[in-house]
């Protein structure tokens, strides 16, 4: 896949997104990820949504493994790539390669689409615990 043609999936991916266009932002703490992953996640809820997107990106040459099994236990997470043309679904482990870009998306809200409901908890974090340790921003 072209660069051209990544950055346009990507744009779309946003402005699809609640939590990617208007969600707050969460930048993981970097002791959990190793030193050549930046990772954060926006989360957007209202009254009749939320949705989650974890954004991993690999700064490195090398491939990096991920760890996703702490998402919601029947969650339909696709996972989207700017190296794949088409977004699969999320896995409980995925490796980045090289320079590589991952968003994963819970609750997605494409629209004319039915919203997935992620868990109710009184904090959403007890669903995410690997990112327990999280800064909150914005």
């Amino acid at each position: 896949a072209s660069v051209l043609s990544a950055y346009r999936r990507m744009l779309t991916l946003r402005r699809r997104s609640l939590a990617l266009s208007a969600g707050s932002l969460e930048v993981a703490d970097p002791s959990i990820h190793r030193k050549e992953i930046f990772a954060f996640r926006r989360f957007y809820e209202d009254s009749r949504r939320r949705e989650t997107a974890e954004v991993f990106l690999n700064f490195s040459k090398r491939e990096v493994a991920i760890d996703l099994r702490n998402r919601p236990v029947g969650s339909d997470a696709l996972l989207h790539s700017n190296l794949h043309d088409t977004p699969v679904a999320a896995k409980a482990r995925h490796v980045l390669r090289p320079w590589e870009g991952a968003v994963v998306l819970d609750g997605q809200t494409a629209r004319g689409h039915q919203v997935q409901a992620l868990p109710s908890c009184s904090k959403w974090r007890c669903c995410f615990p690997s990112w327990g340790a999280l800064r909150r921003r914005g």
